[in-house]
């Protein structure tokens, strides 16, 4: 006893020794991967991997959703968008699992950030109000203004100019005092807004604000930003000095930070300032050399409005071919982006038709070109309508089938309700394993064997364990109903596994029940009950049927719309789009009738 007496203090400072080289490994790997996920993420990435590996030793949550959501950010630093986004969704399935609700608001956040980034614009705004409700329900005022600041930027660039400004004012007092970057950004959006919608003067009031700001704070990144915000300024006074002046001060500040990546959206707005004075020379000029240099290095957002001002300075140089050629590209990076407006696209830039023609060798060979076209263009329109004309009366015919079952499915459904208010629990069991569908479950039972890794099946005719019960087969089918009742099979991590865990039992025990007393393997039974149950929501909710495929397929508990579209055709012979257009008509027809 006297020998544990005198070891006592020198374990506890071994002990204490341990616990802090652990704090101190976790908070050294969070460094490194700070560090080096912009300037070497492929180093960035083994940091991240070694904390998501030290999280799961531990069962630290929050180590294992922070490595997953670095580990996301760096995948789409690498481009590698589909390993980011994989990431992304495993960080929140993970923040859902340790049931705290501050790890669910930072992975939400980091993926809204992840879709916004890559113009995802739509499902970014969606998980941004998730995330919204979830800072609301958690008293985090600051994290609310922030959320509504990343809102107004997603208004901003779908040009929503005005309803992007009052978020920003309305928001804008939460920050004025703050001395962290959100304060100044959101100075220069309001600046941005106010010089979109030609208020230059109130632009010019924020943009002094903002650099004094950043520059108290010492903040050259966002000093460049802002001195670049001046010139567009300057370029609307027709000053080309000042303009001249404040461009090359940020790309002075740029090259001593070593963040040269600022430099291409410098030179683009000179290259705006020589088109605002007719120099359309230089322009094409400091636009080409822009893109050799930084061809790779450039969003597509910014690109396109490289080729956009090429365009047009080609164009007044009478270089109709130059011209044609960067407007095509400028057309392409466009359409890279997700939910953005288009339809002041042909406004943007317009082409010389009159010098194009003149440079054709004869009008004669225009026309016998412009007939083969025509031509062409109405065959395969014709051999185009009749095909959709043939699909959209198949399509019409499995509308009404599908329909006439679920009519007859709501009837029984009624009755079976009904029957359960007032019959026992055995009749409530006996419905379990009459499970009703109006999907081809045949279909998509082999669909899914098909596509899905057969799990290997246990021997169990010979062991007496495997040998269950009535009354545990009652209990469990009894449970199984409440889970479907309760809409578990939404969940994206209800998988047999977590099933048989919420149930109390074994996946061994779950899989043989399943296929025994429902008559189907447990992934089929799972995609059986989404797809009823989807086809049901959007024939009874119009508001859902005004979701993105993608984003039903996330209601429904899919990961992916392909995973969803893919298992809706295989069990209805329609694809969600069809069968919501359809449902969209019979509505429409449906209230006609009634008027």
């Amino acid at each position: 006893m006297n020998i544990l007496r005198k070891l006592k203090p020198l374990m506890l400072v071994i002990s204490s020794i341990f616990v802090f080289n652990t704090i101190y490994s976790q908070a050294g790997l969070l460094d490194s991967i700070n560090k080096y996920k912009y300037n070497n993420p492929n180093k960035g990435k083994t940091f991240a991997y070694s904390l998501l590996k030290e999280g799961e030793l531990r069962n630290n949550y929050q180590f294992i959703v922070t490595s997953l959501s670095s580990l996301g950010e760096i995948y789409d630093i690498l481009s590698q968008k589909d390993s980011a986004r994989y990431f992304f969704d495993e960080a929140i399935i993970k923040a859902y699992d340790s049931s705290n609700e501050d790890y669910v608001l930072f992975s939400k956040l980091s993926k809204a950030s992840f879709l916004y980034n890559n113009y995802y614009l739509d499902l970014s705004l969606q998980i941004y109000n998730e995330a919204l409700e979830l800072a609301t329900k958690l008293k985090y005022k600051q994290v609310q203004d922030n959320i509504n600041i990343k809102i107004g930027r997603i208004k901003y660039a779908i040009d929503e100019y005005e309803v992007a400004l009052k978020i920003f004012k309305d928001n804008y007092n939460n920050f004025s005092n703050q001395k962290y970057d959100i304060s100044y950004s959101t100075d220069i959006y309001i600046a941005k807004c106010y010089e979109k919608l030609n208020k230059i003067d109130s632009a010019l009031v924020y943009l002094q604000k903002g650099i004094e700001k950043s520059r108290k704070a010492n903040d050259k990144e966002y000093e460049i930003l802002f001195l670049n915000e001046f010139a567009i300024y300057y370029i609307h006074q027709k000053d080309l000095k000042k303009v001249d002046s404040v461009i090359d001060l940020a790309i002075q500040n740029s090259n001593e930070l070593g963040v040269q990546k600022y430099n291409p959206t410098l030179l683009h707005t000179k290259a705006r300032s020589r088109v605002s004075v007719g120099n359309y020379q230089e322009s094409v000029k400091i636009l080409t050399k822009i893109i050799e240099d930084n061809d790779k290095k450039i969003v597509p957002e910014n690109l396109s409005k490289y080729y956009k001002l090429l365009a047009e300075s080609y164009k007044e140089i009478d270089s109709v071919q130059k011209s044609n050629e960067y407007y095509q590209k400028y057309v392409i990076e466009e359409n890279k982006k997700h939910n953005r407006k288009f339809n002041t696209l042909s406004d943007l830039h317009q082409l010389d038709l009159a010098k194009v023609n003149k440079k054709k060798d004869s009008y004669l060979q225009q026309r016998i070109y412009l007939t083969a076209i025509v031509c062409i263009l109405l065959l395969l329109l014709l051999v185009f309508m009749l095909y959709q004309r043939k699909r959209n009366k198949v399509n019409q015919e499995r509308f009404i089938v599908l329909m006439d079952k679920i009519k007859s499915y709501e009837t029984k459904k009624k009755i079976t309700d009904n029957s359960l208010n007032t019959n026992n629990n055995n009749e409530y069991i006996d419905n379990a394993n009459n499970h009703q569908s109006y999907i081809n479950e045949e279909n998509l039972e082999k669909f899914i064997n098909k596509t899905e890794p057969k799990v290997p099946e246990i021997d169990t005719s010979n062991d007496t364990q495997f040998i269950i019960k009535d009354e545990k087969i009652n209990e469990i089918l009894l449970k199984l109903k409440k889970l479907e009742e309760k809409q578990y099979f939404l969940k994206q991590d209800f998988t047999l596994h977590s099933a048989a865990k919420r149930l109390k039992t074994n996946t061994a025990y779950l899989s043989k029940i399943v296929n025994n007393e429902l008559g189907k393997g447990f992934s089929t039974y799972v995609n059986e009950l989404r797809i009823n149950y989807a086809l049901l929501e959007l024939k009874n909710n119009s508001k859902l049927r005004a979701y993105s495929v993608n984003s039903i397929a996330q209601e429904m508990g899919y990961k992916s719309a392909d995973s969803f579209t893919k298992y809706f055709k295989v069990a209805t012979g329609l694809t969600p789009s069809v069968y919501i257009k359809k449902m969209n008509n019979f509505d429409k027809n449906n209230s006609s009738e009634l008027v």
